[in-house]
């Protein structure tokens, strides 16, 4: 009795939709890269550094510091994984479209995108060429290696 399509679909769905959930319960921060531009040294790892103690320039930052921390708790912006990565990639891919047109029209790089080249000839990847492995020897002269590898080691420790 093997399962239906219908009943292995859904059951793919229904793993797909648990993992998500899994890994929305995984802050993202532990597991997605941080914008080069928005890494900072945090001043506690400074030492021997010029300590500047303006009180003005404490509050600011004590003042960024809370905004930052009560933006990153509001339930209201709260984004999940899927979320991240969507954005994330439709800010390559408009990266790429944008590269890609320079100044053709849009409409052209939406349907150069859809074409499918099913010829397989002019794609072929090239994978090196497969060398065996030299052998090692029969077991019984694999064996009579460990076994003087073994009396070497013992008579460096002194072991009887």
């Amino acid at each position: 009795m093997e399962p239906s399509i219908e009943n292995l679909t859904a059951s793919l769905q229904k793993h797909a939709q648990i993992f998500d959930e899994l890994l929305s319960l995984i802050p993202p921060k532990f597991y997605l890269p941080e914008d080069g531009d928005k890494k900072t040294v945090n001043k506690r790892f400074m030492k021997n550094t010029k300590k500047d103690t303006a009180d003005k320039q404490k509050d600011a930052e004590r003042k960024t510091r809370a905004a930052a921390k009560a933006e990153r708790l509001d339930p209201d912006n709260f984004k999940t994984v899927q979320d991240l990565q969507s954005k994330k990639l439709e800010q390559e891919n408009a990266k790429k479209t944008k590269s890609k047109t320079n100044g053709k029209n849009a409409d052209h790089a939406r349907m150069s995108k859809m074409d499918i080249d099913l010829d397989d000839s002019s794609s072929k990847v090239q994978e090196p060429e497969m060398t065996p492995m030299v052998g090692a020897g029969s077991i019984s002269e694999l064996k009579e290696k460990l076994q003087e590898r073994i009396q070497n080691l013992r008579q460096k420790r002194k072991a009887p």
